[in-house]
C-alpha cells in the first residue's frame, strides 16, 4: 500500500469518525417544547390497600426542562405541588415538599419516529390518605414508574402519562389503627402537549 493511499484512507476514516461523533452528540440531546410550567390532571387516580380504596381527581403542578441529555436517570423536571379532590372512599393529600423528581428511566430510542412510549421514574412521591369510616390515617411514599406516551411521529408529540399499579410503601402510621404496609397507585394523566425532538 503506497504512502499516498494510506494517507487518503486515514483521512477518510478520520472524517467518518468526526461525523459519527457529531451525530451521536446531537442525538444525545432531546428538546422539549414548550416545557416550563405544567399541570397534569387525572380524573381516575386510585390508591388501594387492605381496607383502602380511594379514587380522586388529582392535579399535579410542576415544571419541565426544555432540553435534556438522552441518558437514563436524567431529570425531566419536578412536581412541586398538587391537589386530590374530589375523592370517593376517603380523602388524600398530595405531599410534594420536597418536590418529586421526574427522570428518564432509560434513554429514549432514536430516531423518535415510531416511538410511542418511554419510561419515567418519579421519586419522592408522597400521599397522605384518610379513611374516616375506619379511622385510618396513613402516609405512603417512595419511587414509582410511569409511562410517557407519544404520537410516534416526527415531530413526536406527547399524549399523556400513565401510572400502572405501582407499589407504594407505608412511610408513617398516623392513626391508632395499623395501616397496611404497602399500597398500589394507578392513574392516567393528561398534560399539555409537548413536542419532543432529538
Amino acid at each position: 500500500m503506497s504512502s499516498r493511499f494510506r494517507a487518503a484512507v486515514t483521512a477518510v476514516v478520520a472524517l467518518v469518525a468526526v461525523a459519527g461523533f457529531t451525530g451521536v452528540a446531537s442525538a444525545l440531546t432531546l428538546s422539549i417544547s414548550p416545557g416550563g410550567a405544567i399541570t397534569g390532571t387525572s380524573t381516575n387516580s386510585n390508591f388501594r390497600a387492605s381496607g383502602i380504596n380511594i379514587t380522586c381527581t388529582v392535579n399535579l403542578i410542576g415544571t419541565l426542562v426544555t432540553s435534556v441529555d438522552n441518558t437514563a436517570g436524567r431529570s425531566l423536571g419536578s412536581i412541586t405541588s398538587g391537589t386530590a379532590t374530589p375523592c370517593t372512599g376517603g380523602s388524600a393529600l398530595v405531599l410534594a415538599n420536597p418536590a418529586w423528581n421526574v427522570s428518564l428511566t432509560n434513554a429514549v430510542p432514536l430516531p423518535l419516529s415510531g416511538v410511542t412510549s418511554t419510561g419515567l421514574t418519579i421519586s419522592g412521591v408522597g400521599f397522605l390518605v384518610d379513611i374516616p369510616a375506619t379511622a385510618l390515617r396513613c402516609l405512603y411514599g417512595g419511587t414509582i414508574r410511569a409511562t410517557l406516551t407519544g404520537t410516534g411521529g416526527i415531530p413526536n408529540r406527547t399524549t399523556g402519562i400513565t401510572v400502572s399499579s405501582q407499589s407504594v410503601p407505608l412511610v408513617a402510621n398516623l392513626s391508632a389503627r395499623t395501616c397496611p404496609p404497602i399500597g398500589t397507585f394507578s392513574a392516567t394523566f393528561s398534560i399539555p402537549t409537548q413536542t419532543i425532538s432529538g
